[in-house]
């Protein structure tokens, strides 16, 4: 059996892959860690064919692959596919409180200036931006097994099942922080001006008229 990491961006999946894989960390200066595969990270599920998908399932080479949210897996016959190759889904969910925190790292590590510049224009920004593809990720939660960012990231513990790399997980996640302070960033804290207004953004809309063919 392999296995699919699926996580949004900012909650250090490649990094989580990097290790069960026992692949080098990679990371460069900003804690950014270098992503094994591209091959499942397209972020509008309308991009994906089921030959695409399975192609990448028999091409990867590795035990453990990164996944950007796997929304296509609604539909049974990528569910099939996974089966048919043997492969299941290790899925990092999080909580409202880690919202901020994950959006402001994402922008960091993939050098989103623009979105960062936002941050000081707009109140609570960093939460805002991702608070409605946040929660329609987390509530993705049949046919997974789950991680815990709070457990991942925030405590003393080992990575789950592997107590003998205690050290090697805790000064992992220790160096993926960025150097950042302000606007909430690893404070875990949910906004005060929060008032769950939408706002059109195109990529949420395409996933949200993707995931209503399924309803």
């Amino acid at each position: 059996m392999r296995h699919i990491v699926e996580y949004v961006g900012g909650s250090k999946g490649d990094m989580v892959c990097r290790f069960l894989n026992r692949e080098a960390p990679s990371m460069d200066k900003n804690g950014k860690t270098l992503p094994l595969s591209l091959e499942l990270k397209m972020l509008n599920p309308f991009d994906y064919t089921l030959e695409l998908f399975e192609k990448a399932l028999v091409e990867n080479e590795y035990e453990y692959m990164p996944a950007h949210p796997m929304w296509y897996t609604n539909d049974t016959r990528y569910m099939d596919l996974m089966k048919k190759h043997k492969y299941d889904i290790i899925s990092i969910k999080f909580e409202q409180k880690h919202y901020t925190t994950i959006s402001i790292e994402n922008m960091i590590k993939n050098k989103l200036p623009d979105l960062l510049a936002r941050l000081d224009e707009v109140p609570d920004f960093a939460y805002k931006m991702r608070a409605i593809p946040n929660n329609l990720f987390n509530e993705m939660l049949d046919d997974r097994k789950l991680l815990h960012y709070e457990d991942l990231f925030c405590s003393d513990q080992p990575f789950p099942h592997y107590p003998h790399r205690r050290t090697e997980w805790l000064s992992l996640v220790q160096d993926s922080w960025c150097d950042f302070n302000g606007h909430g960033y690893r404070e875990f804290k949910l906004p005060k001006t929060f008032d769950g207004t939408r706002r059109p953004i195109p990529m949420v809309e395409q996933i949200e008229k993707y995931l209503s063919g399924f309803k």
